[in-house]
């Protein structure tokens, strides 16, 4: 549990593998692919990113709620 005022990291990271169908480009990786990430650390990202992906798969592709996008779409026109 994270601390009050802490976002959960797993939750918003879980999300963004997901919003152009391809990991993002976070900053470990951007170390990476300019060689100044050591290769124990890259190994952790990758695994790190196959973890959560494979927590978070099926409640990221369920749908969202007919009731949530009405609330969404209400909130816009007002």
């Amino acid at each position: 549990m994270e601390p009050p005022g802490v976002p959960d990291a797993a939750a918003g990271m879980s999300a963004s593998l997901h919003l152009a169908g391809a990991p993002p480009l976070g900053a470990a990786q951007a170390r990476a692919s300019k060689g100044l990430q050591n290769p124990g650390e890259a190994a952790f990202d990758r695994w790190l990113n196959r973890e959560l992906t494979r927590l978070y798969d099926d409640a990221l592709a369920e749908p969202v709620p007919d009731d949530l996008l009405k609330l969404i779409d209400g909130a816009g026109k007002k």
